[in-house]
């Protein structure tokens, strides 16, 4: 009977570590990675692709191949290194749903790879409701003197995005629509991609923004001074370069804005002036150098003009015509599109585009409609006047410009709701307000010995039944800290009500085994 208890023991241990053993069996280890210090486990995507798994490296054996880890990556740090070749190889992050049946489609993720034809690393996201969505290019670091490439991701799990190749940060990047995923992994293009020393170090998301602010000295609200963050487009020979004097900012490469960080003053009803010149080259395209406002983006992001990636925004410029032109930004997939809202009849005059500056000055007012009253000025002349019926809802705002060399001299925003507040005042101002809180109303219940009265005359034996009513809101102010430590018993003892359950279970089952065992003996 003893051999049947020892048995029956046994197999009642290995039913309880069947699960481990099947998750094992479907995700093995990963000897070459690891997830906060500890061995990981994945499988493959994308089918019945192939990887080999072994302690040299994590290795695809057909092209298209994607091997997801089963650990949760909400925000964090990825690091690995990987063998140069051919295709598009790197790392997959933000992926959505459950699916392991994908490669572009049915699940949205972010991907970070090098493409190793033209020795960039690109950052793009892809999926359902997404298509194929490349939002920035730069040249790979380092790139011709190595054999492997060490690939780093840095992702707040919020939008923000750094990019780094071979120790050095390539780009730093927000993502205004940011994917929700938490899942991740590695990708290649072509096949026999061997992945090495894969560390992922998981974080909690955070909604940090783009490093390193810019301050424009020349530009300010008060005494603060105005801060923004330069940012490119979707190439790598889009910019994100300028530099800041004391006068000026002048955009070194073409396709650039400045997003000022709007800690320092949103603006949703007011204006927005900035003194601009238009740049000197890609003369024959030069049409956009102006104000961007209404941002829809709540940190410093990466804008330009497409959609998927970057924020919708209003433009206010001057085109190579020298018309003032309202347009959206932010709504097209094509490069360089803008839906226009209005076009100027009249042509900004005293105005040589590549020469002389232009004072561009948008008034933006909210209706009682929900719509949005949008007023354009060049140089103090009212050229555009336009009712948006669905208005973006930014506070953002900033200078940008389609040619390098576009230079800017001033820029100020004026926030009517905490400018000039009529509004906050007028409330104030009037006694109406004030007549309630200057009479003693509220200080009668105070002052008057009203509460002390059923305190002070404890003469009167009889308000013993006074005694009780003014014990009784003493009592029911007293008896939240009661309810309070009632519930913190409940609290402290609802995790042990189950294990003493289980306990006492367990010692009922033990006894009756051990009774069987006697009266078979």
């Amino acid at each position: 009977m003893k051999k049947l208890f020892s048995v029956l023991l046994v197999i009642a241990m290995l039913a309880c570590m069947l699960p481990v053993f099947a998750v094992s069996a479907a995700n093995p280890e990963v000897p070459v990675a690891k997830v906060d210090g500890a061995v990981a486990t994945g499988a493959t995507a994308s089918g019945n692709k192939v990887w080999d798994n072994t302690a040299d490296g994590l290795k695809n054996t057909q092209s298209n191949s994607i091997f997801v880890f089963d650990q949760e990556f909400k925000a964090g740090t990825v690091e690995l290194t990987m063998t140069k070749g051919a295709g598009d190889n790197g790392i997959v992050f933000g992926l959505t749903g459950d699916s392991m049946d994908f490669w572009e489609d049915k699940v949205q993720y972010y991907f970070l790879f090098i493409n190793n034809s033209t020795g960039e690393i690109i950052l793009a996201k892809t999926g359902d409701g997404i298509g194929w969505c490349w939002m920035k290019s730069m040249d790979c670091p380092k790139w011709s003197e190595c054999t492997e490439i060490d690939l780093k991701l840095v992702y707040s799990g919020k939008g923000h995005i750094e990019m780094w190749a071979n120790g050095v940060m390539a780009y730093d990047y927000c993502d205004a629509n940011p994917l929700t995923g938490t899942r991740v992994g590695i990708r290649a293009g072509a096949a026999n991609v061997t992945f090495t020393d894969i560390n992922i170090t998981t974080a909690e998301p955070s909604d940090e923004g783009i490093k390193g602010g810019v301050e424009l000295p020349f530009a300010k609200v008060g005494d603060k001074t105005l801060t923004g963050y330069v940012s490119g487009g979707p190439w790598k020979n889009d910019g994100s370069s300028a530099t800041v004097t004391d006068t000026s900012l002048v955009h070194n490469t073409w396709a650039t804005t400045f997003v000022i960080d709007n800690d320092t003053l949103p603006l949703k009803d007011g204006s927005l002036s900035a003194t601009v010149r238009a740049g000197n080259t890609n003369v024959g395209e030069n049409w956009l150098t102006g104000v961007f406002f209404g941002i829809e983006a709540n940190k410093n992001v990466n804008l330009w003009k497409r959609n998927a990636y970057s924020p919708k925004a209003y433009v206010l410029f001057v085109d190579q015509n020298k018309k003032l032109i309202l347009s959206k930004a932010g709504m097209y997939n094509e490069d360089d599109k803008l839906e226009d809202l209005q076009v100027s009849e009249a042509v900004v005059e005293n105005y040589e585009i590549n020469k002389d500056f232009v004072e561009i000055k948008a008034e933006f007012k909210a209706n009682d409609d929900g719509s949005l009253t949008i007023k354009g000025y060049a140089n103090g002349v009212q050229l555009i006047e336009y009712t948006d019926a669905t208005p973006l809802t930014g506070e953002r705002y900033g200078f940008g410009a389609r040619c390098g060399g576009s230079e800017l001299t001033s820029l100020v925003p004026v926030n009517n709701a905490t400018v000039t507040p009529p509004a906050t005042e007028d409330p104030v101002d009037p006694p109406a307000t004030e007549d309630p809180v200057d009479p003693p109303v509220t200080e009668d219940p105070v002052d008057p010995p009203v509460t002390e009265d059923p305190v002070d005359p404890p003469v009167t034996d009889a308000p013993t039944t006074d005694a009780p009513t003014t014990d009784a809101p003493s009592n029911d102010a007293g008896e939240p800290a009661g309810d309070a430590s009632d519930a913190g018993d409940e609290e402290s003892n609802f995790p042990v009500i189950p294990v003493v359950i289980a306990a006492v279970a367990v010692v009922a089952v033990v006894a009756v085994i051990v009774i069987v065992i006697k009266k078979k003996k």
